[in-house]
Order: C-alpha cells, then structure tokens, then sequence
C-alpha cells in the first residue's frame, strides 16, 4: 500500500508538472539587470542620455504560438534620471512629463510576431496621457537557469524612435525654438533602447523533496528524486540546486534529523561527484549517523 501511495505521488506530481509545461511561459522584468534608456539630440550638437530607474512589466511567451505571447510594461515617469538633477526636475514639470497628473508611461502588446532578426511587438504606447501605436523590435535569448538557483532567464534588446511632441511632451514653442545652426533646442526625435532581463522562478527539487521527506519518508523523497530527474534533468520546470540541497540538509542537521540530513548531502554527490568540497559535511554527517565504512 505504501509503495502505491507512493507512485500515485510520483505519477500525479509529473502529469502536474506536463500540464505545467504546456501553458505559456510567465517571466517578469529583473530590475538588477534591466536598462530601459533614451536619448535625445541637444541643439543639434550632443545626445542627452537618461534611463527610468523604476518600472514592472510581464512577459507572456510561447514560442510555438505567438498569439498567446505579450508583453506589458509600467514605467514610473518620475523616475526619470539623466544625471543632472536640475534638468531631471524640469523633465518632471509639466512643461515635459507632468508627472503628477501622468504618473506612468505604459505599453500593451497587441501582437507579438516573428522577423528574420528575432521578433517584434505592436501595440499602444502611453505617455503623457496621449497613446500612440508603435512597433518594437527586439532580439530574445534563450533560457538559462541562472547556476544553483530556482531563477531562469532570458534577455532581450530592442529599440524603438518616437517623436515626443506626438506624446505631447515639450510641446511648448519655447521648447522648439531653431538654435542658429539650423538644429533645434531639443531634438523631436527620441530614441528609446531596452536591455531587460526576464526571470521567471522553478519549483526547487530541494523544497519539493523536503516536502515528500514529511509526508512519506526518506525512501519516497530518494524515489521522486530519481523520478525527476530521470524525466526533467536541468530542464525548465524544477531546479536541482546544490545549494538548495546543502540548505535543507543542514536544516534537518540542526533538528537532529541526520537520516533526512544524509539524503540531501547525498544526493547532492550523486549530482556532482567531482565536487569536493560536497563531501566533508557529509563524512562527518556519516560519523554522527554511526556509519564508519
């Protein structure tokens, strides 16, 4: 009866886990490893740079149906930042973005296609509370499982030039005036670049057998391990973490659980033989559990 209760786990948690795998993939934007920039020609002489420090956004991605991909992106205006803070407060007045009154600028997929370059999004682009359709284009990355973490990534750049005064941003004439070389106060012409990072987290196998280890034993969390990783390996739906590992290990080590705690060192040299420094917490671990062979 144990060993059918047990099965039953292993099969319900795997056709969780296909079921799982089908749906589309949901990241959000890692704000670390994220730029989302502009720059603008000053008197015809020089680019003004400047990023937006604050934002969120979604990424909805399947990669076999693009009908079901989309992206959504918030940016906190008033967290515009040149480097100079004089003009940085100007930008926030309502002679440019206003930003009491229009706090964010967003933009909403409408269309998510395929280009020979990589791919490219459509749809309302808001700022300064007028909305105007754009299409981006962008590059994406494949997945990476970020090393001994639950974190999978994936980067995309992409760049796309609007005319502010569209936006109604500095539409003032003051803020058009031709400087004498024939170049305006301040270029029309923004170009905006976008390096961002997607993340989106994996159940960690470390969590999920520690859950099994409570419910049903040692000998049932050992078998879901091979179960999954015999079906997933590194693949995109869980993290083999070692660092996961050590963690719960030493977790069931401090409650003086040295079984629970010898499973997880264990399983973590079955994972990585060539690790050594994997090894001495567990010979000492042996010791405690009485084992000197």
């Amino acid at each position: 009866m144990r060993f059918a209760s047990t099965t039953l786990a292993l099969l319900t948690c795997c056709l969780a886990t296909v079921a799982l795998a089908e749906e589309p993939k949901t990241y959000t934007i890692d704000p670390e490893h994220t730029e989302i920039g502009f720059s603008i020609r000053y008197v015809g002489v020089v680019p003004v740079r400047g990023v937006f420090t604050e934002y969120e956004g979604t990424l909805v991605f399947d990669e076999e149906d693009l009908r079901r991909s989309s992206v959504e992106v918030a940016i906190r205006a008033e967290s515009i930042d040149t480097g100079v803070e004089r003009r940085d407060r100007h930008l926030r007045s309502d002679d440019f973005f206003d930003v009491e009154q229009y706090p964010e600028l967003t933009f909403r997929s409408t269309r998510f296609e395929k280009t020979a370059g990589g791919y490219r999004v459509v749809g309302p682009l808001t700022i300064h509370g007028v909305t105007k359709e754009v299409v981006i284009p962008f590059t994406l990355t494949d997945e990476l499982l970020y090393p001994n973490t639950n974190s999978i990534m994936r980067g995309a750049e992409g760049r796309v030039t609007i005319n502010r005064v569209d936006f109604g941003v500095g539409s003032e004439q003051a803020f058009l005036q031709v400087m004498k070389n024939g170049s305006a106060w301040a270029s029309e012409e923004v170009d905006i670049s976008l390096v961002v990072t997607w993340e989106r987290r994996v159940r960690l196998v470390a969590d999920l057998l520690a859950e099994t280890v409570e419910q049903q034993g040692v000998a049932a969390a050992r078998a879901q391990f091979d179960a999954l990783r015999e079906a997933y390996g590194e693949a995109d739906v869980y993290s083999f973490s070692t660092n996961a590992m050590q963690r719960v290990g030493k977790a069931f080590l401090e409650q003086g659980r040295v079984e629970e705690a010898l499973l997880f060192f264990e399983l973590n040299v079955t994972m990585q033989p060539d690790w050594w420094w994997l090894y001495p917490l567990m010979a000492d671990t042996y010791l405690q559990h009485g084992d000197t062979g």
